[in-house]
């Protein structure tokens, strides 16, 4: 029987926890991947758009140019190149670590344009009203070879044939030329003002424009198609994969069309999110025709130099069979360069700058982002190498194929909200990649980590696969905390898919705001939510984990009141609140009050979940009392961490017995005046309210205390009636602050 009464106990008290189930008593998790991890410090390390983290390829800080606007880069003999303008020069950095040499050319402005030659000669394109001149970096010779008639040349493309296509704006067209004959002949003539970019690559010519944003394709004989017509400005960069698709940035806020259709915006994907829907769109054929004379635009808006002037745009895929999908917007990024990766690309963006890889899905990863620059304008690769120039200061950025010395991600500073206990630390990493990170973590009670926080402590066995159960912390208590993740020989293939951070917050105490008793008489009777009446709510309440109970946890529905008026009726009502959220009971007690402290409080009611307590106040005798209120949480936290907090009330006075009436008189007054009424009335224990007197059977009507408020426990009560009362037809009544009533009629 012992033994069988022990389980009982133990089965009820499981029971009852199980029932409080809340917020604090749930272990949460601080997760960061995906783009997640973008929010914190990248250092030899990249953001995949599969959202892992990755070692990046070996970085180099080639230069910082002070002066001039860096407009495009380009590779020569494993030498970097890059055009700046003003004055109109090109920077040669022939080994990492050594200064550029400066190549000046002949007119001043800007080097909007480079393309790389044959045996080391780069075609350099100045602006605006410049030319197309041949530079020999090894003889440091300069030599013009095409003046066009336009003020501005934004791009030039070296054919295979060895020919030069160059772009040029005001007017916008497409020039052949030959660099070695100096012969030009004009391929295409727009109608757009500006033509921005061209690519060339699988048989194709492609060409970008400003004013309508146009995607052209250009025939070997001029002949011109017009792939995708943008809502909106500029196409800032071309470039075609190895699959034949074409991939086209193009920046400017989005245009009212006049008709024809756009493609939707395109949700950002990063880290594996799922895919924006996209749209099959047909473009009708327009013929560039020069002749054209309805769209032509004879003096249109000049591009704006990288990063500055242009807010927002997109990137999108035309693939072979001519679809077109957005890959990529974003209404504040501006794209500046594209350069094809795998079977993505990288994008070079403004405001803020970075550099981001789009995969063929749409996904989205971080290379880079550069806090000290505006924009990122230039992109150029090598082989394995790609090179980076920005601008707003300038600086020029190499990547080797040499892998890293060391890879290291240090998190965002997470805030628990409050104190919490700091659990364990699991960083999911790829098959056989747990021994290549070290894993430390810090924490402190400030916004920033000072000298205020603990060291930074490694965490053993934090690294594993996604069944490890992670590495401890120890016993560490704060609000803020932090975690590196860090590899001084980390393998290409190494790479970190999700980091999680289990805490549980501190239980911080309830508090009970207010205590109020409601006049004798008053009470409430409890009206159950629409979840008990209707049968919801179980008997036996089953536990659950941490994260089912969160998600099965909906807005918790209060029971209602509703007030009625009963005889002897004493209703207390009270406010409190939990910081965490939390399930509240309360216990409700009472103390006669003598004037000190109350020391002896009893018990009147417990286990309390609704915030008013009505009981028949008749069972307790006359006097001055103090009911206390204490709230616990103790049934939403583990045994033994439960916090409590009281308020105790005013004094409440209980009076049972109704008030005396001494003495009523009558005195006619002059003919005419009518007869005055005096009331004289007392209350033992208690305080008087109020008289009233009733002529005939007519209404009550108030007395005024004879010292002009009734708040005493003896009172005297006057009023001057306009007609005499017949033989017993005068009533008064006398009522206390208990509610007590006591009655007298004439006779």
């Amino acid at each position: 029987m012992r033994r069988a009464a022990c389980v009982g106990w133990v089965v009820g008290l499981v029971l009852t926890l199980a029932v409080g189930t809340a917020m604090a008593v749930e272990e949460q998790s601080w997760t960061r991947e995906g783009a997640g991890f973008r929010a914190g410090r990248l250092e030899g390390m990249l953001v995949t758009p599969e959202g892992a983290l990755a070692p990046a390829p070996a970085r180099i800080e080639i230069g910082r140019p002070a002066e001039g606007v860096l407009w495009d880069a380009a590779f020569s003999q494993g030498r970097l190149l890059v055009a700046v303008g003003d004055p109109a020069r090109v920077l040669v950095y022939a080994r990492p670590g050594q200064p550029a040499i400066e190549h000046f050319l002949p007119d001043g402005g800007q080097a909007f344009a480079l393309a790389p030659g044959r045996k080391g000669i780069v075609y350099v394109a100045t602006g605006p009203e410049g030319a197309v001149y041949r530079l020999d970096p090894s003889k440091g010779e300069v030599e013009e070879i095409y003046r066009p008639e336009a003020k501005y040349i934004w791009d030039l493309l070296r054919l295979p044939s060895g020919e030069l296509l160059v772009a040029t704006g005001l007017p916008g067209t497409v020039v052949r030329v030959d660099p070695d004959g100096g012969r030009a002949k004009v391929l295409w003539k727009s109608r757009e003002s500006h033509v921005r970019c061209l690519a060339a690559g699988a048989g194709r010519i492609l060409a970008g424009t400003s004013d309508s944003g146009w995607v052209v394709e250009i025939s070997p004989d001029g002949g011109a198609y017009v792939l995708w017509d943008s809502d909106r400005g500029e196409v800032s960069a071309l470039t075609i994969g190895p699959t034949g698709s074409v991939w086209a940035a193009v920046s400017g806020s989005r245009q009212k069309r006049e008709s024809g259709a756009s493609l939707p915006s395109s949700t950002r994907k990063n880290g594996g999110a799922s895919r924006a829907t996209t749209t099959i769109t047909v473009r009708a054929r327009a013929e560039a025709d020069s002749k054209s004379e309805d769209k032509e635009k004879k003096n249109g808006a000049t591009p704006s130099p990288p990063g500055s002037g242009v807010a927002g745009g997109e990137v999108i895929r035309i693939d072979p069979h001519g679809v077109v999908e957005s890959m990529w917007s974003d209404a504040k990024q501006t794209p500046l360069a594209l350069l094809g990766h795998g079977d993505g690309v990288l994008l070079a963006t403004a405001s803020p700058a970075r550099l981001l890889w789009i995969d063929a899905e749409g996904r989205e990863g971080l290379w880079l982002e550069a806090e000290d620059v505006r924009a990122l304008a230039a992109l150029a690769s090598e082989g394995q190498r790609i090179a980076v120039a920005g601008n707003h200061p300038g600086l020029v950025l190499l990547w080797e194929q040499a892998p890293v010395a060391r890879a290291r991600w240090t998190s965002d500073v997470f805030d628990a909200g409050s104190t919490a206990m700091l659990g364990r630390v699991r960083v999911v990493t790829a098959p056989g990649g747990s021994d290549l990170w070290r894993v430390e973590a810090r924490w402190g009670n400030t916004e920033r980590p000072d000298e205020g926080w603990s060291p930074w402590v490694e965490v053993p066995g934090a690294a594993g696969p996604p069944s490890g159960e992670g590495g401890a912390v120890g016993t560490g208590r704060a609000r803020f905390a932090q975690v590196r993740i860090s590899s001084e020989s980390p393998t290409p293939e190494a790479r970190i898919d999700r980091l999680a951070w289990a805490y549980r917050a501190v239980n911080r105490p309830p508090r009970v705001e207010q205590v109020e008793a409601l006049p004798l008489g008053v009470a409430y009777r409890p009206v159950p939510p629409s979840s008990v009446t209707s049968g919801e709510t179980p008997v036996v309440s089953v536990p659950h984990g941490a994260e089912v109970s969160r998600a099965l946890r909906g807005k918790s529905r209060q029971w209602r009141s509703k007030k009625v008026y009963e005889a002897g009726a004493l209703t207390l009502r009270w406010s409190a609140s939990d910081p965490d959220g939390d399930r509240l009971e309360y216990r409700l007690e009472f103390c006669r009050d003598r004037g000190g402290p109350c020391r002896q409080w009893q018990p009147l009611a417990e286990d309390l979940t609704r915030r008013f307590f009505s009981f028949d106040a008749r069972t307790l005798p006359d006097g001055v009392y103090r009911f206390r209120v204490t709230a616990t949480d103790l049934a939403a936290n583990p045994v033994g961490e439960q916090r409590s907090h009281s308020r105790i009330s005013e004094p409440v006075v209980i009076d049972h017995r109704p008030p005396t009436i001494a003495e009523v008189s009558t005195r006619l007054l002059a003919q005419g005046l009518g007869v005055e009424v005096r009331v004289e009335a007392s209350d033992t224990g208690g305080r008087l309210a109020r008289a009233e007197v009733a002529v005939a059977g007519g209404p009550w009507r108030p007395l005024a205390a004879s010292d002009g408020v009734a708040d005493g426990a003896t009172e005297t009560f006057s009023a001057r009636l306009e007609r005499v009362p017949p033989k017993g037809g005068l009533a008064v009544r006398v009522t206390d602050q208990a509610g007590n009533v006591s009655t007298w009629r004439s006779e």
